[in-house]
């Protein structure tokens, strides 16, 4: 019987594609449903016959893909991820609190944001990285308005 990929990888426990589980155990009572149902029925069947289970697979990949922070990267580079895209998420949330107020385009930056980070929690972090990419202009258009907003309320300028 051949899955779809992404039900495949959750029978694998793949957080990061390809199959790097980092630890995490398959359940000894793992339900797949068969693939004769259509791919969405199939990850809806998977979620409620695998709840606790689900839930960590995709927190993990999850908190994987916004991190970004890889186990095979060197401590340098996860420590100058951590340094500059954490600070950058933080002043995204401030420009994003901003622009609630005085802007509307903010719906679609987090609308395009949420389905990014749903899809690649639901299916499969990719080793590069590369699923981040697209999200990256967001966060950074909306932390530079929350650096600005910061820098003035500091009276930087």
């Amino acid at each position: 019987m051949k899955y779809y990929a992404f039900i495949e990888s959750y029978s694998k426990a793949e957080l990061i594609y390809p199959n790097i589980s980092l630890g995490l155990q398959l359940p000894v009572d793992l339900i797949i449903p068969s693939d004769e149902h259509a791919p969405l029925t199939c990850l809806l069947m998977f979620m409620y016959s695998n709840p606790v289970y689900f839930l960590k697979i995709t927190s993990l990949k999850l908190l994987l893909f916004l991190g970004n922070i890889k186990p095979y990267f060197s401590l340098a580079h996860n420590a100058l991820i951590i340094g500059f895209l954490f600070p950058l998420y933080f002043f995204a949330l401030k420009g994003f609190q901003y622009f609630m107020a005085h802007r509307k385009e903010h719906y679609f930056m987090a609308g395009f944001i949420i389905m990014q980070t749903a899809i690649v929690s639901l299916t499969s972090e990719n080793w590069d990285g590369r699923f981040l990419i697209p999200v990256l202009p967001f966060v950074f258009m909306l932390s530079a308005v929350g650096i600005n907003r910061w820098l003035q309320r500091y009276h930087f300028y």
